[in-house]
């Protein structure tokens, strides 16, 4: 069973890890800055996982244990990219390119064994920062409960006129995960990047 989980483990750490051709999403010096070459990528809904990599202890972690827990992931025909497992830096870092008019949709998931923990997404919300400077909303203020336990949020990408391709928004994930009887909350904050229709 040890072997079964590191070598699950290991996959994920590939996965992590390997970049597209495409590069959609690679990481970025500083937050939300605009980068001069913006790929060329299919229109299609996002799913971003927020994956439970081993079973969360009984107590708060640090933000620098957080990234040893858990791990953001996109796989779909743009790529196969995530965070840096151990690297609390690529949470911040981590860009999902998004598409006007279709969805993005956090998910909560989890590796074999762990029981019954899973990370709840709470909120997706702006940084108070960008709300504050009028920056651009790529994603409305409410999303849709979905999932098996309505666990996961999703959203329909807007599409104002005012939004241009490779327009980023810094915004953040807030997780639930349950433990026994204590409910441990925590905020990521990575970015999206705008693409029109």
């Amino acid at each position: 069973m040890k072997n079964y989980a590191l070598l699950l483990i290991a996959f994920l750490l590939l996965i992590g890890c390997e970049k597209s051709t495409k590069t959609p999403a690679s990481p970025v010096d500083s937050p939300v800055q605009k980068r001069e070459a913006i790929p060329e990528l299919k229109p299609e809904d996002v799913d971003i996982m927020v994956i439970l990599l081993k079973e969360h202890p009984d107590k708060k972690l640090s933000n620098n244990e957080l990234a040893e827990y858990i791990q953001l992931t996109v796989n779909n025909s743009n790529g196969v990219y995530g965070t840096i497992i151990g690297d609390p830096k690529s949470f911040i870092k981590f860009t999902v390119d998004v598409f006007a008019k279709k969805t993005v949709t956090w998910k909560g998931g989890k590796l074999a064994g762990i029981g019954g923990q899973k990370p709840r997404i709470e909120i997706i919300a702006q940084k108070e920062r960008q709300v504050q400077e009028r920056g651009p909303k790529i994603i409305p203020d409410k999303g849709t409960r979905v999932g098996p336990n309505g666990d996961d949020l999703k959203f329909t990408v807007n599409s104002d006129n005012s939004l241009q391709k490779g327009d980023e928004e810094e915004y953040d994930i807030k997780i639930n995960i349950k433990q026994r009887d204590s409910t441990y909350v925590y905020i990521i904050d990575p970015i999206i990047r705008y693409h029109p229709e």
